[in-house]
């Protein structure tokens, strides 16, 4: 018979520590994604028309390539989008770039994205 080994920390603890272990899975996921491509090849030049997407680098232009690849998004693309946009970055950049960008992102597309993180399983 397998003993199970006893945790030194409370039910609620321990799941919160193994949720906080799974946000930094996936963000060490999209790290090493963001290793492999260049913005240039995931995303159409059309959403970078004022500038050289070769030269944009995922983690300081975090904030501009979210919002461009949402720039072009309805509510017939948004899945298409969020589901590329999540191979790269985390739901919490996601959600700041969103909130914060100068781009004239639709309120449609904002309120999109709040929903689809109100309604996801962490």
């Amino acid at each position: 018979m397998k003993r199970r080994k006893k945790s030194f920390f409370t039910p609620k603890v321990q799941a919160a520590l193994e949720a906080k272990a799974k946000i930094v899975k996936k963000e060490n996921e999209a790290v090493a994604r963001r290793k492999e491509f260049c913005v240039s090849e995931v995303f159409l030049s059309a959403c970078f028309w004022d500038s050289d997407a070769s030269k944009l680098s995922w983690a300081d232009n975090r904030g501009f390539i979210i919002a461009r690849a949402f720039y072009f998004t309805g509510k017939d693309n948004f899945q298409e989008t969020i589901d590329l946009v999540e191979r790269f970055y985390t739901a919490g950049e996601i959600t700041w770039a969103i909130r914060t960008t100068p781009e004239n992102i639709g309120s449609i597309v904002k309120d999109l994205v709040a929903d689809h993180y109100r309604n996801t399983p962490s």
